[in-house]
Order: C-alpha cells, then sequence, then structure tokens
C-alpha cells in the first residue's frame, strides 16, 4: 500500500479556558493536522503541536517541514515499512519532533486501518483502559478551585496542580485545592522548571504537615540542569518526575541510567511519534523507571495516538491526555471514550477517529 498524497492543515484551536503554565499563558493552541492518503483510497491522520518553549519548534517550522520535507520522503513509499520511514524522517526532522510526530501518528492510523485493527491492538496491548489526571492551570486561587470541584464532579479521579510562583504561595494553592477536593483525589504538582533545589525541597518538607495525596512533583528544576533535578530526587520524600529535561532517546538513556528522576513524562510531540516513545519506554523499563504519557494542547487525534501508546507499554505508570478536552473547536470526534476519569480507545481501525476539515 502506497502513499499517494501527504497534506497538512493548520488550525488555531480555542481553549475553553486559559492555559497558564509558571512561563506563560496562552488562550489558544496552534495544530497542523496531517492527513495521508494511500493507493486504496484508505486516509491515515494524524496532529502536531510544537511546543517552542520545551522543543524550539515554531509552528512554522512545522508547516515547512511537512509542506517540503514530507512529501519527498513519504510519496510513493510502502506504508507497511513504517520503520524505516519513520527513521527517516527523524533523520531529517530532527529539529522538528512533532512534525515528525504527526507524520508517525498517521503512518499509524493507515497501518491499523490496512491491517484492519485498532493500533493498540496492532502494537500489543497490555491494558484495556488507564486513568488519565485533567489539568488545573495557574490561574487565581478562587478560579483554580473551583476549576478543581468541577472537575472531580464530572468524574475526575486525578488533578495536575500546575504551579510555580513562590513555594509559599504554591502550598498555600496545594492545600487549599486538596482541603476542596479530598484526600481519595490524586494531586499531581507540575512546576514547569520554576525552581530551585532547595525551594521545591521547602515546598514538599512543608506539605508533609498537611499529607495531601500526592503522586509526583513534575520537573521542579531547569530543563538542562539535570543535577539539580537529581539533587531534588536525592532528598525528595515524593517522586520526581522529568518532563523537559527528557525530550528523546539519549534523554531517557541517561536520566534513566543516572537516576535523575523516580519517573519520566514521555511526549509524543517531544520524542517524534508512538515509535520513539515505545523505545524510550523499552529504556524506563529496562532501568526500572516508571513513565507517563503526558500531551500538550492538541487535538483528540494525537491525544488518541498517545493513549494507544499508554495502552502497550508496562513501563507507563500514569497518563496525563487531557489536551483535547479544552479545546471548542477541534476538527475530530472518536478516537477516546472517557469514562470516570479513565480513558478507553474506540475499538475502530487505526485510531478510530472521524475528522471534517
Amino acid at each position: 500500500m502506497e502513499i499517494n498524497k501527504v497534506e497538512s492543515f493548520r488550525r488555531t484551536f480555542q481553549l475553553k479556558h486559559t492555559s497558564a503554565v509558571a512561563y506563560g499563558s496562552t488562550e489558544t493552541a496552534e495544530n497542523v493536522v496531517v492527513k495521508l492518503t494511500a493507493s486504496n483510497g484508505k486516509v491515515g491522520w494524524g496532529n502536531c503541536a510544537p511546543d517552542e518553549y520545551v522543543t524550539g519548534e515554531k509552528i512554522e517550522d512545522t508547516e515547512r517541514f511537512l509542506t517540503d520535507a514530507a512529501p519527498e520522503l513519504l510519496l510513493h513509499r510502502d506504508v507497511g515499512m513504517l520503520g524505516v520511514l519513520n527513521d527517516e524522517l527523524l533523520r531529517h526532522g530532527a529539529r522538528t519532533p512533532a512534525a515528525c510526530a504527526g507524520l508517525n501518528i498517521a503512518l499509524y492510523d493507515l497501518l491499523g486501518k490496512c491491517a484492519h485493527l485498532p493500533v493498540y491492538r496492532l502494537l500489543g496491548a497490555c491494558r484495556s483502559s488507564i486513568l488519565t489526571s485533567v489539568t488545573v492551570s495557574l490561574v487565581n486561587l478562587d478560579d483554580a478551585v473551583n476549576l478543581a470541584q468541577e472537575y472531580v464532579g464530572q468524574g475526575f479521579r486525578a488533578l495536575k496542580i500546575k504551579i510555580g510562583t513562590t513555594w509559599q504561595e504554591d502550598y498555600e494553592r496545594i492545600v487549599a485545592i486538596a482541603g476542596a477536593v479530598g484526600k481519595e483525589i490524586e494531586l499531581r504538582l507540575d512546576a514547569n522548571q520554576a525552581y530551585e533545589p532547595g525551594d521545591a525541597l521547602a515546598l514538599l518538607a512543608k506539605l508533609e504537615d498537611q499529607q495531601p495525596n500526592i503522586a509526583f512533583l513534575e520537573q521542579p528544576t531547569r530543563a538542562r540542569h539535570i543535577y539539580s533535578l537529581k539533587e531534588v530526587t536525592t532528598h525528595s520524600t515524593v517522586p520526581i518526575m522529568a518532563d523537559e529535561s527528557v525530550i528523546g532517546l539519549k534523554d531517557a538513556f541517561v536520566l534513566t541510567g543516572e537516576m535523575i528522576a523516580h519517573l519520566l513524562n514521555i511526549k509524543l510531540m517531544k520524542c517524534g511519534g508512538i515509535t520513539m516513545a515505545m523505545k524510550m519506554l523499552a529504556i524506563a523499563e529496562a532501568g526500572g523507571i516508571s513513565c507517563m504519557i503526558g500531551c500538550m494542547d492538541e487535538s483528540v487525534i494525537s491525544i488518541a495516538a498517545g493513549l494507544h501508546c499508554a495502552l502497550c507499554s508496562g513501563a507507563v505508570m500514569y497518563a496525563d491526555l487531557d489536551g483535547h478536552l479544552d479545546i471548542s473547536n477541534d476538527v475530530a470526534t472518536g478516537g477516546v471514550v472517557l469514562k470516570d476519569g479513565h480513558l478507553y480507545p474506540v475499538d475502530a481501525e487505526g485510531f478510530g477517529l472521524t475528522v471534517h476539515l
């Protein structure tokens, strides 16, 4: 089955709530939808959600690779040779991992449709669903508490709490949210690189008195300062997760081998897609490190891909696949089913998506 056409469509997604983290805020999310058409008429869908702050990839870089390089690399190539195609994409698109991820996702969707199987069955599933967190942004305290209560009322059992002001203010935020939702709700803290090691450890020490239900603290220190991250990991009684510090395969190898963090957050948009994510998960599993499959603000197209990936590795302990929930004008439906805070795949060929462009 050859690829006959490569198309891409930029879309500005409107967010229902302000997405605010330690380094900035936004009301929109720029994505690029990928469409691969095969010689038998089947279509594979992918999605790209670059994050310039994390990987340096601008949306214009994504579009340029999809328009200029992708057709030359993929046209008239066999979809069944996905491994070879992915290697070539990553070799030429090392600086545009989100573009590579979108193409990789579309290739898997197409391959699943060719094989008449959901992608998670094609990869070899080890679970049928996974609990996801939903994000409470770094907005004012009253709004954060109200949003947390709203999400719990919708059935979510895990909240990702964005922090990153001062550790004292963040302490008040965490305690207020924990008090409002109850100790049975799991809290996942995400500082997005905002702390020095001493501040992170001071926050965690202070929180011990309140004993909220904290699963982990994510990326407390600067991404490239991995030994600052290791310092927090070494002295913390709460598991520490790396996010911005772990982009691709080499990062996974170094962070796992040197025990820089207790946990890794692997995102398709950072590493280049499902193929690379599965390799990173294998490295982590070999080193005894558990992982989370995370996301950006992105279409359900790539959220579905992240879910299928999460279902197919024993190294995955957590999922944070909520990036589509806040989008009011997504171009796709299907792909995932949300029930009581758990995500289930659609049992259909590929990712089970319907796309309207």
